[in-house]
């Protein structure tokens, strides 16, 4: 499943691929198979300055 813009960044990749998040101050979900690996990105992406991060979780929580 994938979304109008949305980007495949791997966990291990992102710290170095920040700059393909987008702006820092545009809304921008996470989420992955569990939601281990999307709270961590989350982390790292508010840690990196991104304000407005949700982390959806598991993909299977998508469009609940």
């Amino acid at each position: 499943m994938w979304y109008q813009g949305a980007r495949n960044i791997p966990l291990q990749e992102l710290q170095n691929r920040l700059a393909e998040v987008g702006k820092k101050s545009a809304p921008t979900v996470v989420y992955c198979a569990s939601g281990m690996r999307s709270a961590q990105a989350a982390k790292i992406l508010n840690k990196a300055g991104f304000t407005d991060v949700t982390n959806a979780g598991g993909i299977g929580n998508l469009g609940e």
